[in-house]
């Protein structure tokens, strides 16, 4: 029935339960909670509240919709109006901030709704258009700074002149987010199984690989598909042989401490895990990966002189290394007595050819060098996990004490020719040289340019992919967790959505209807 007539200037509005609400008086109101245990609910309600209105006997006179922005009343009584009427005022409310459509220009936009011949309006919101450009970086595996590209941008002025294109560190903090949103979606499916990343549940909680034999308390039913035992083991192996990758690419990840100083060592390392597991033949599997591994390794590092210098200069600047370290490295690897000592002698003369370009005219200074010490408990708490790098410095040990003291002739060989730096778990390479300016005024100006190099431009992620190109150039610069979400989000993103709705029957369609009845006739 009509309800203008009670009201004033409000629109008419439902009566299921009385004849005409001008003879029953409103004196309640009750705003409905659209959300409650409902799955979905339709969009127009962010935007409208609910109102119930009843008489002194409790009665619904009338159920209406109140705009949030112009409070205007519109019926919205569940089985004559539904939420059309509410739905079709908030698109045209001109108080409503989230209508873009000027005045001027109220012609609908064609979005895809226009597939089934319907044109619907098309409101411009910058955070969804963001969302977009987000996706599109990630399905696509683009650079973050094409957003900053003069074709992106000029792609975008024509299609949204009033979007505003994102920089390139807010797209990788978008991407983060969005990672962080799939990933909650992610757990939220599979529940609370206690995932850890590989590395860290599988040398850490060895010990705990019997939970997957044991019977499932709540359901006491056995765990389905548990891995063999054989799968647990060729795990295990894996996780050790990979371990050394996984700890060198966090290691020269690193953006807030100098990398340059350890590149060709856990170059070297690496190199000794793949030919100890090329000899092992426990694990025929695992022996094939480190063959095909090998010759990728070769064909970056094979040939020492192509390697770029810098790797080597940055390694014996370091005042603990210097240029033994070098040598013992070269002899693990099988090289000749002359190669090395020749490969050694050019990092010197290169190291002294920089030091000529960078004297100048500038004089040179005798200053007494530093007191020297030997491995101590510092050394062996340092590396008591890693017996590679151990070994390496015990044999350095033995090379300093036969070392003969060569004639200094200039800051090159006085710096090869001081004491060596005493170890310690505190050492801070950089405020080493800082301290001996005056010492190694040249040098210290040459270790100041090699150590700025981030060592994460070298891509050791593809170096060591077994197959195609997985991480493209771009990705293999940035730190683990980012290639990661990455990967992930664009994985997730690319998965085909999984339709959970099953069509109702005609049986339970009618139960619902009925259902629906009871609860709006209360």
């Amino acid at each position: 029935m009509d309800a203008s007539s009670g009201s004033g200037s409000s629109p008419s509005t439902t009566q299921p339960h009385t004849s005409s609400p001008s003879k029953t008086p409103i004196i309640h109101e009750e705003v409905v909670d659209i959300g409650g245990k409902r799955k979905k609910v339709a969009d127009v309600w962010s935007h409208a509240k609910k109102i119930i209105k009843r008489n002194d006997k409790n009665e619904v006179i009338a159920v209406v919709a109140v705009c949030n922005y112009c409070k205007t009343e519109v019926p919205a009584h569940s089985r004559t109006h539904g939420n059309n009427g509410i739905d079709g005022h908030v698109k045209k409310c001109k108080k409503n901030p989230h209508n873009a459509v000027k005045s001027g220009s109220s012609q609908p936009i064609l979005t895809q709704s226009s597939m089934n011949n319907a044109l619907t309006p098309h409101i411009f919101n910058q955070k969804k258009l963001e969302e977009k450009v987000v996706a599109f970086v990630v399905k696509d595996e683009m650079s973050f700074r094409v957003v900053e590209g003069a074709g992106f941008v000029e792609m975008m002025k024509e299609a949204q002149p009033r979007f505003k294109i994102p920089k390139r560190k807010k797209i990788a903090s978008l991407v983060w987010e969005l990672y962080a949103v799939e990933a909650a979606k992610i757990k939220s499916v599979i529940g609370d199984q206690r995932f850890k990343k590989v590395f860290g549940r599988m040398t850490e909680n060895v010990q705990f690989v019997e939970y997957f034999e044991e019977v499932d308390g709540l359901e006491k039913k056995k765990r389905v598909g548990p891995p063999m035992e054989k799968d647990w083991e060729k795990a295990q192996v894996f996780v050790n042989f990979l371990k050394r990758f996984h700890d060198t690419t966090l290691q020269l990840s690193a953006t807030k401490k100098t990398t340059s100083p350890l590149i060709w060592e856990e170059i070297v390392a690496m190199r000794i895990v793949i030919d100890e597991t090329i000899l092992d033949t426990t694990d025929p599997s695992l022996q094939e990966v480190a063959k095909r591994m090998e010759s990728k390794f070769k064909k970056y590092w094979g040939n020492l002189e192509k390697v770029n210098k810098l790797i080597f200069l940055g390694h014996i600047l370091d005042p603990r290394y210097k240029l033994q370290m070098i040598g013992i490295h070269l002899g693990d690897m099988k090289l000749d007595a002359s190669k090395i000592q020749s490969f050694v002698d050019s990092l010197k003369n290169c190291l002294m050819e920089l030091y000529h370009a960078y004297k100048g005219n500038s004089p040179l200074d005798d200053i007494n060098g530093i007191d020297d010490g030997d491995i101590d408990k510092d050394l062996m708490e340092m590396y008591k996990n890693d017996p590679i790098k151990l070994n390496y410095h015990l044999k350095m040990t033995q090379v300093r004490k036969t070392q003969k003291q060569a004639e200094i002739t200039n800051e090159v060989d006085k710096y090869f020719s001081d004491p060596f730096v005493k170890w310690s778990s505190s050492f801070d390479i950089l405020e080493w040289w800082k301290g001996n300016t005056t010492t190694f005024p040249v040098i210290s100006k040459i270790a100041k340019d090699i150590f700025s190099i981030p060592s994460s431009t070298v891509a050791s992620e593809n170096a060591f992919s077994l197959g195609r190109r997985v991480v493209d150039p771009f990705r293999a610069s940035l730190h683990p967790k980012m290639v990661e979400a990455l990967v992930c989000t664009s994985d997730w993103l690319r998965g085909e959505e999984i339709n959970l709705y099953k069509e109702p029957t005609e049986d339970e369609f009618n139960f619902y209807k009925d259902c629906e009845e009871v609860v709006t006739s209360k």
